[in-house]
């Protein structure tokens, strides 16, 4: 399923309780003051994950025009069922994390309302623990969320345009079946060393 570009949404967020770095009641409170959300999400069994040198913001146009290109590939090339796509950003790199089971659990409220309600496109809404570009995160099954992505969330659909035969078998069944292939798939990105 590959969602179209006016509904494509994104969630920036701050990663709390990592367990390196424990986040105090007074950080969540000033969060909340500032009218971030909390939520909870599910540990990473089954994922494709990739890592990107981040050096600044060129370094996140740089990955947008590389990275999901290359994670939509990987995932129809192996019919796998990933979804949401989320992004970690680390100190000098971005964990890209595309959960393989438990996807429902990493949507949040916002991401799954009508964009025509314009619940998400208010820039004062934007949640603190659901994540896309979080800037000191640092544990992919922490607080992270991002709806929807740029690439295509799901392997090919029935409208031709798979050309693999497996156009019966439902989505579902795909996500159910890759995710216990193995722990983590990670791609490999060629990355220029600058």
């Amino acid at each position: 399923m590959e969602v179209d570009v006016p509904r494509l949404r994104y969630l920036v967020g701050v990663v709390l309780n990592d367990t390196d770095r424990p986040a105090t009641k007074e950080v969540k409170e000033q969060l909340e003051a500032e009218g971030f959300k909390t939520a909870s999400f599910p540990a990473v069994d089954h994922a494709v994950t990739t890592v990107f040198p981040f050096r600044g913001s060129v370094s996140v146009m740089i990955a947008m025009a590389r990275v999901y290109p290359k994670l939509r590939e990987y995932i129809k090339e192996k019919l796998l069922c990933a979804r949401p796509m989320m992004e970690i950003y680390e100190d000098e790199r971005v964990l890209f994390v595309c959960p393989l089971s438990k996807q429902d659990e990493f949507y949040v409220e916002e991401a799954t309302e009508d964009p025509e309600e314009g619940a998400t496109s208010d820039p004062g809404t934007t949640t603190a623990s659901e994540e896309e570009r979080a800037e000191d995160g640092e544990d992919e099954d922490e607080e992270e969320e991002e709806p929807p992505s740029p690439p295509t969330s799901q392997p090919a659909s029935s409208n031709g345009n798979g050309g693999n035969g497996n156009t019966e078998e439902s989505d579902h069944e795909r996500g159910s079946r890759s995710s216990t292939t193995s722990s983590f798939e990670e791609l490999r990105l060629e990355t220029a060393s600058n």
